[in-house]
């Protein structure tokens, strides 16, 4: 019987009618469990046409088996896939297990899932409703999550019903419909339905008052009590939640059944798939005969028809809870008989593993071999659990602890550090064997890392790769880079012992391997080097071995933090053409593997690079990457990208803003390099605002920081010499110059060797600083370094208007004016154009860059002027092809243009 839920209906009426006009939804319907959400859905799709429907559910045994759930949904849809990019067919195949490979990119699998219903949308709207969707195995509830937010304009709709507090928490970010208990009255109707004759008023009110107008459990519980006990109101045991009760009543329906139709109904609820013909074989091989099934239909506990199925996913839970240990396990043994070992081995691991008791080392194999198989799926979650299982069949102790590390990785790779921190401590005490023991301690560090960001990880990173150097000279190695990579970003904040030097020390201890080291192995020898014994020579190694790995792109994930290292490096030593060449190929690495959690750390290099080149425009695009990619994968980090780009921009607001919500956090975290970026963008905009007591402030905190190879610190020094000089401190000025000059004749370029000549020139005097102007606007334009070009030709305006040179001071302030007016630096720009007004010069209004785009159509824009397909930019953005395809229309239609080649033309010129 259907009461009530007339304003739930009409939401689900809206989405119907969103998805006929052409419009994606998607919604989560969420309820305690038995308040009626699968009636809802099912009532209101009933009395919808023109749509297409496809249903699924969770099941709770298949919770563990990696996208089990995407598979249910997908499979009638498998007949577009041969319409969907390679790389996409092909992760979809190794996930589903028809293709073989490594473990698929998660996000190209839920890319070709957005496909392929994009596809089957194009012949009719299309629904999908995905029932007990709390029981989705985590693989599948994260890809489907990703479709949900990224389906745009597919005539799709995605509706998940799912329990109060159950499930993964990626559904959680999805717009949600709560149902609750009916209203008094609705509840009262539906009771008087399923209780015939008059109850006692006190015992109906309690009913409905206790179960809190829960449709299920007013059905179900009456049913589970005699007269008398409803009379008298005591409808409930001490203690537990309402699905608790709910399963209580569905188990003692349960107990109460013959003892062969407990067994026929525990095959059902011990079989994922409620296939009858399995469940008929596995009760006939114990000895059952089908007919016994229909016991537990006539109690309602199992609905009648040809397929073999609960009245309520409750009721599967409670029957295989209810089950005696030695059941489940006779249950298990024949239906690990009857899966075919070869076809569907996985299962088959699971079912065995469920049915026998103590050691087991070849189940234990079998289980480590479909973990295996669930990480090439790329399905941590689902290794994991394989692991688990096979660590209580193991009787090795050495195989044990391998095993509990190896479980660890999954969990970690999985974001549980919690399980992955209680696996290692376990193989870390159940081993005597020295390399699992240190392996143990730096998985601990990394996980410790992982879980607090703390610089105080570096210490326990050092010694780790110490101890594993007799063992493991690779993994030893890795780890260096990693406490490097670490290090560099703890800066001057590093704890006691984890500082850059600290970790070149250790490294310079290393013993030879006798192997040709690789270019990023050598680059992390020469840069040990460098940092304990600063010299040009030393410059000059790092350059050359930031040359090979240039030379020799890495392909491997661990090459990551090495390329993060290498483009820090090259931002370093003043080489803006070689911070250019490794950000550009940390991003394609980053790209290629997946690795979409590395990802927005390339780019914000990639972002620091293009800003100081002028490239404002270009920076949009990337900081518009970084935010589709971390609303994508729910990974957050600090805003380093809109910092240094509000402060080139002017942007004062949305810089203090940021500086004022992120500072503290990354102070406390010991994140140095971050802190000192931050005072570094402060005094950058201050100076271009010409408020230089600010920006002295704010740049004397950067570079208090000061620490080999961090950029920002150093980068502070050129704001402390405008400041000071400015400012009336010429000493302090000078000891800034000082300091610039320290670290720019190091490496020798023309974009360091240029802003120390600006510095000079912004103290001296004559001939002599004008020389220096000259010097610096020509070894800055020779580097490409086009931000600080226009800041040369600022400062160098300034001064010949002060010195009543006012013809010359013209030329260069207009240069300046309209070169930041150009890379969109309003704040330098406001102060040049000032500066041009001082001398009489008339400054025409600026031309306004804004073409009427949203921030999605303009990265859309620049992505195809720089030649990218639709599926190529749907695949970078997380789209499907089709949605790009409308966006790209209103671009077009916004730009007045009608090909590609004009829009590239509009965009680059």
């Amino acid at each position: 019987m259907f009461v009530g839920r007339s304003a739930e209906v009409q939401v689900l009426v809206r989405l119907c009618d969103e998805v006929r006009a052409g419009r994606s939804v998607a919604l989560v319907i969420r309820g305690e469990a038995g308040v009626g959400k699968t009636a809802l859905v099912t009532r209101v799709l009933q009395g919808e046409s023109g749509i297409r429907q496809l249903k699924i559910a969770g099941v709770e045994s298949e919770s563990e088996l990696a996208y089990a759930g995407l598979h249910q949904l997908c499979a009638p849809l498998l007949r577009h896939s041969d319409r969907l990019p390679e790389p996409q067919q092909h992760a979809l195949g190794i996930a589903f297990g028809t293709r073989v490979g490594v473990a698929p990119d998660r996000f190209l699998v839920a890319l070709a899932a957005l496909g392929l219903l994009a596809l089957e949308a194009e012949e009719m709207p299309l629904i999908c409703v995905v029932d007990d969707a709390h029981w989705l195995d985590k693989a599948s509830a994260r890809a489907l999550a990703f479709v949900a937010r990224r389906v745009a304009h597919e005539s799709v709709g995605l509706v998940f019903v799912a329990r109060t507090g159950l499930g993964d928490p990626a559904l959680r970010e999805l717009p949600e419909l709560t149902v609750e208990g009916l209203g008094t009255a609705d509840a009262a109707e539906l009771l008087a339905s399923v209780v015939p004759g008059q109850l006692e008023e006190r015992a109906r009110v309690r009913i409905i008052s206790e179960t809190q107008g829960n449709p299920l459990a007013i059905m179900e519980l009456p049913r589970a009590w005699t007269r008398a006990e409803l009379e008298s109101g005591l409808l409930f045991s001490a203690g537990g939640g309402l699905a608790g009760e709910v399963e209580s009543t569905f188990a003692k329906r349960y107990e109460q059944l013959p003892p062969s139709s407990r067994l026929i109904v525990l095959i059902a609820a011990a079989e994922p798939f409620g296939d009858a013909e399995i469940v008929w074989r596995a009760a006939a091989q114990l000895g059952v005969n089908r007919s016994a099934f229909s016991a537990a239909v006539r109690t309602g506990l199992c609905l009648p028809g040809e397929e073999v199925a609960f009245r309520h996913p409750l009721a599967r839970s409670a029957v295989y809870r209810a089950a005696p240990d030695e059941d489940r396990r006779a249950v298990h043994g024949v239906l690990a008989d009857m899966t075919d070992r070869v076809g569907d081995p996985d299962r088959h691991a699971w079912h065995a593993s469920r049915a026998r008791v103590g050691p087991d080392e070849g189940l234990a194999d079998e289980l480590e071999q479909a973990s295996r198989r669930s990480l090439a799926r790329g399905a941590p979650a689902a290794a994991a659990a394989f692991l688990r299982e096979a660590i209580t069949f193991t009787v090795d102790p050495a195989i044990r602890s391998r095993r509990s590390l190896e479980a660890a990785g999954a969990e970690l790779l999985n974001g549980e550090y919690d399980r992955a921190l209680s696996l290692v401590r376990a193989a870390k005490a159940g081993s005597a064997d020295e390399p699992t023991r240190l392996t143990a301690e730096l998985a601990e560090a990394q996980i410790s890392f992982a879980l607090s960001r703390s610089s105080g990880v570096v210490p326990e990173l050092l010694r780790a790769a110490k101890s594993l150097e007799p063992f493991d000279l690779t993994l030893s190695r890795s780890t260096y880079l990693e406490a490097f990579s670490a290090a560099l970003f703890s800066s001057r904040l590093a704890a006691p012992g984890g500082d850059v030097r600290e970790v070149a020390r250790y490294v310079r201890s290393m013993p030879e391997s006798g192997i040709e080291p690789k270019p990023l192995d050598r680059l992390l020898d020469v840069l040990a080097g460098f940092v304990l014994d600063a010299s040009p020579s030393g410059a000059r190694e790092v350059s050359r071995a930031l040359a090979a790995v240039a030379s020799d792109p890495p392909s491997d994930s661990s090459a990551l933090h090495g390329l993060w290292v290498a483009g820090v490096t090259a931002a370093s030593l003043w080489d803006l053409e070689m911070w250019d060449t490794i950000s550009k190929m940390h991003i394609a690495l980053a790209r290629d593997l997946g690795s979409h959690s590395e990802l927005p750390t390339a780019l914000v290099s990639r972002n620091g690079q293009v800003l100081f080149s002028g490239q404002l425009g270009a920076s949009s695009a990337i900081r518009a990457e970084i935010a589709t990619v971390s609303e994508a994968t729910g990974l957050q980090s600090a805003p380093y990208a809109e910092i240094a780009t509000a402060a080139w921009s002017g942007d004062e607001a949305t810089l203090l803003g940021l500086i004022d919500s992120h500072l503290t956090a990354a102070e406390e975290r010991g994140e140095g390099a971050g802190v000192g970026v931050m005072n570094w963008a402060h005094a950058l905009l201050a100076n271009s605002l010409g408020r230089h007591d600010e920006a002295r402030g704010a740049a004397l905190r950067a570079a208090a920081l000061r620490s080999p190879l961090d950029s920002g610190s150093v980068w502070a020094l050129i704001e402390l010499v405008e400041a000071g000089v400015r400012t009336g401190r010429r000493e302090e000025a000078e000891l800034a110059e000082q300091g610039l000059i320290e670290s720019t004749s190091l490496a020798g370029t023309d974009w360091g060797l240029g802003v120390a000549a600006r510095a000079r020139a912004l103290l001296d005097t004559g001939h002599a600083a004008e020389r220096a102007f000259a010097d610096s606007i020509d070894r800055l334009t020779s580097a490409g370094v086009l931000a600080e070009v226009a800041r040369s030709r600022l400062a160098y305006g300034e001064w010949l208007r002060r010195e009543s040179r006012t013809s010359d001071a013209r030329v260069q302030l207009r240069l300046a004016f309209d070169a930041f007016s150009e890379f969109g630096a309003d704040a330098f720009a406001t102060r040049a154009s000032r500066e041009l007004r001082a001398t009489g010069a008339a400054v025409a209004r600026r031309r306004s860059t804004d073409r009427g785009m949203t921030p999605q159509e303009e990265q859309i824009a620049q992505l195809v002027s720089e030649g990218l397909s639709n599926p190529e930019i749907a695949t970078r953005l997380f789209l499907s092809a089709r949605t790009i395809e409308y966006h790209l229309h209103k671009v077009f239609l916004k730009l007045d243009v009608t090909s590609r080649g004009q829009l590239a033309r509009r965009i680059t010129g």
